[in-house]
């Protein structure tokens, strides 16, 4: 007799928000829909297309997913003459038009593949799979009421990195929260800021374990100088996957709340 235990799934999505691009100078991508996938089958079915992600940066990119994907160990040898098989994938992966990119691209990959992860558990009754509304986990709490937290966290963490003889004290602390408060104060945070915040992060410039770990002191410290932390993450839109994961496992009627 099986028990079926409640399970959650806590996942990225891992779809980069405009700024990424924008910092990283990538000015145009190729869309993967339908047309695209139909395209590539006249020219080869030999590729796990399934597995095909909704957008490539470049030919680049394509080639090495052909590469990482074929379902067979090589294409078959072409006539004498005429052009290889990864040659007219290439050459048909250049044809198709790029688009620039826009906030209103990115909504949509992001529903696509939201879709297609969750699509993975429906045969599940017990196992849900929850992802974030935009990018990772630490992207989520950059943008959610947490964000001066985090950018706390990670200040200290990169205070530690940059002189290990550092002693991270309660007066460090302090001033670090001071200087956040400051610079905060009463500011509605852009996109740009919340990436500006999560950059740290996203490209290893500082430890996420560490950032982690101061994280929670900090939430802790402020939760017993009642700073309402705990109304903060049980409102908060962007962390609502996470509270969803834990009352799928712990009290499923408030999932839906």
């Amino acid at each position: 007799m099986w028990v079926k235990i409640p399970v959650s799934i806590i996942s990225d999505l891992d779809v980069r928000s405009l700024e990424y691009y924008e910092d990283e100078k990538v000015p145009k991508i190729t869309l993967v829909d339908n047309a695209f996938i139909a395209r590539m089958k006249t020219i080869t079915e030999g590729i796990d297309y399934s597995s095909m992600p909704e957008y490539f940066t470049n030919s680049t990119a394509f080639n090495e997913f052909v590469n990482d994907y074929k379902t067979l160990n090589r294409f078959p040898n072409q006539p004498k003459g005429t052009r290889s098989i990864k040659e007219q994938l290439t050459e048909a992966f250049k044809a198709i038009d790029q688009h620039a990119i826009t906030n209103e691209i990115i909504e949509e990959i992001r529903k696509k593949k939201k879709k297609k992860i969750e699509a993975e558990w429906l045969h599940s009754e017990n196992v849900k799979m929850y992802l974030p509304i935009q990018w990772t986990l630490e992207y989520e709490i950059a943008s959610s009421k947490l964000s001066k937290y985090l950018l706390q966290a990670i200040k200290i963490t990169s205070i530690e990195k940059s002189c290990p003889a550092s002693i991270i004290d309660e007066e460090l602390f302090t001033t670090v929260k001071n200087e956040i408060e400051t610079e905060f104060a009463e500011k509605i945070l852009s996109n740009q800021d919340v990436y500006a915040i999560f950059k740290p992060l996203s490209n290893g410039i500082v430890s996420k374990a560490s950032t982690a770990q101061y994280l929670a002191e900090i939430l802790e410290k402020a939760d017993k100088a009642d700073e309402k932390v705990k109304e903060k993450l049980q409102s908060d839109p962007y962390l609502k996957y996470i509270r969803d994961a834990i009352y799928h496992v712990t009290e499923p009627e408030k999932e839906d709340e």
